[in-house]
């Protein structure tokens, strides 16, 4: 495996991320309200773990960007509060207007239309958002909505009771992968397989979507599944628990330069330290948040794994949304 002893040589940040992450929390947690929602906070103040400037400023901007976004996405808009401060924390990191955002979101949206995407909501808003990573800078074209909706399309062949709207964030971030949509959706398969097939890991969503994360790094279905399972089988070692809702984090992790030991440590120890400073923290997240700040101390540097920080930010979003999703359809349920 290539990650095996390169523990001598990781990315080393200039800066301790959970210090720079409890900072940027305790600014956005200052004016949260005494019923609101952590949850977001706590992912907004991650993505601006490696942005430029004072966590203070850095805020602010963030606070102001939500500001603005939600002259867009009102009420009735699938994008809720939530959702809503990631994205405008993700906007700061990359220095990005949020009223160019709406721009680009409403041309893409158009041209998925033409491609005869099914509509996806808030799925759409990231799927956009992580193509407009892919594309680097230029705008989106009715080429890429075609690639994105043909990888979509290949994935339904495969599982077609599986795949959804969730799914076209993936789609988005495969675009950028060598050969045709078949070749890519193949190679995603082969990993999915793979790991379906190894002991403790169960097929579904959410091993998909850590084979679509898988996918992103050029290596082979067998080089990658068993990356996932080695650092997955460290990290319940360590005591944390794996199951569907952890697999993306393992799928992120499995491309930090550590042996899978040095990742689970590491994990752990900023897991330990989030568990007691920070109240009411659920164990899930508390995981999520260590994976976060650990593939950020060790990649900070490396440019070649930038998508998969992009992958683990969207996934995070994407686990918002959906969770919010759930708990409106379970209270309507609940008065009817």
């Amino acid at each position: 495996m290539p990650f095996r002893g390169s523990d001598d040589t990781p990315a080393v940040p200039t800066f301790d991320p959970l210090a720079r992450f409890f900072e940027l929390h305790e600014h956005f947690d200052a004016d949260r309200g005494r019923f609101g929602d952590r949850v977001p906070l706590r992912l907004a103040a991650v993505t601006l773990i490696t942005a430029p400037g004072q966590p203070e400023a850095l805020v602010y901007r963030t606070r102001a960007a939500d500001a603005q976004l939600a002259e867009h996405f009102g009420w009735l808009s699938d994008v809720d509060a939530a959702v809503r401060l990631v994205l405008a924390a993700a906007l700061v990191r990359t220095d990005e207007s949020p009223d160019a955002f709406v721009a680009t979101l409403e041309h893409a949206r158009a041209l998925m239309r033409a491609a005869a995407f099914p509509r996806g909501g808030v799925h759409e808003v990231l799927a956009i958002l992580a193509l407009q990573r892919a594309v680097a800078g230029r705008e989106i074209e009715a080429a890429d909505i075609d690639r994105m909706k043909a990888i979509y399309d290949e994935m339904k062949h495969f599982h077609w009771f599986l795949t959804g709207a969730d799914d076209y964030t993936a789609c988005a971030m495969l675009i950028g992968k060598p050969g045709i949509p078949l070749q890519i959706v193949d190679h995603v398969e082969a990993i999915y397989r793979r790991l379906a097939r190894a002991p403790k890991t169960w097929a579904g969503g959410a091993l998909q979507t850590a084979a679509n994360v898988l996918a992103l790094v050029t290596l082979t279905p067998d080089e990658a599944a068993n990356r996932f399972l080695e650092v997955a089988d460290a990290l319940r070692t360590a005591g944390i628990a794996i199951k569907g809702a952890e697999y993306d984090e393992v799928a992120v992790l499995s491309f930090v330069p550590r042996s899978a030991e040095g990742i689970a440590q590491m994990v752990v120890a900023d897991r330990e330290q989030l568990m007691a400073r920070l109240p009411k923290l659920d164990g899930g997240t508390a995981t999520s948040l260590a994976a976060n700040l650990t593939f950020v101390r060790l990649v900070l540097a490396d440019d070649r794994k930038a998508a998969l920080g992009d992958a683990k930010l969207l996934l995070d979003m994407q686990a918002i949304a959906s969770a919010r999703q759930a708990a409106a359809v379970a209270a309507i349920a609940a008065t009817s």
